[in-house]
């Protein structure tokens, strides 16, 4: 019984790092995507700034040529280190992401982790140590039979099922609740 409990404890916790991973996955996907889409528009600019160049060349306006040249240039400066930030926020929200998500898997084995090695033991000890049985077996006269449903109290049914001289009056005084 406690096997098969720990089994789907043990499903349980698999499913949930799968769809983690997956979710991290996603998110990874999404950002590289965001900063292929970005780095497309800067090759636009970059080009459409060039054919402007090209054109100002062409008209031989020296002046004017360098000093668009020198725009675009810090233009392509600026953009550039606006997509490195942006990178770096974007791994940053990635790193805080999987800490969280490795917090949460962490936090959910532990409590399975309690649940399968103190709860489920005590539980099971619970439902099957009985008083009755603990004091027969002091006796050293535990069968099947002893641990019947019994119609006598307890205490009657130990004073017949426990003779004078046995192990439960050597043991009165660990077990204190058996009054002969």
């Amino acid at each position: 019984m406690v096997m098969v409990e720990v089994v789907v404890v043990v499903k349980m916790v698999e499913l949930v790092v799968v769809k983690m991973v997956m979710v991290v996955v996603v998110m990874v996907l999404m950002m590289v995507e965001m900063v292929v889409v970005k780095m497309v528009v800067v090759v636009m600019v970059v080009v459409m700034v060039e054919v402007v160049v090209k054109m100002v060349m062409v008209v031989e306006m020296v002046v004017v040529m360098e000093v668009v040249v020198m725009v675009v240039m810090m233009v392509e400066m600026v953009v550039v280190v606006l997509v490195m930030v942006e990178v770096v926020v974007m791994v940053v929200k990635m790193v805080v992401v999987m800490v969280v998500v490795m917090a949460v898997i962490a936090v959910v084995v532990i409590v399975v982790m309690i649940m399968v090695m103190v709860v489920l033991p005590w539980h099971h000890r619970q439902r099957t140590s009985h008083p009755a049985a603990e004091a027969m077996k002091m006796c050293g006269r535990v069968t099947h039979s002893h641990l019947a449903p019994m119609s006598l109290p307890s205490s009657i049914h130990f004073q017949l099922s426990c003779p004078p001289g046995t192990s439960l009056q050597r043991k009165r005084h660990e077990a204190p609740f058996l009054s002969l």
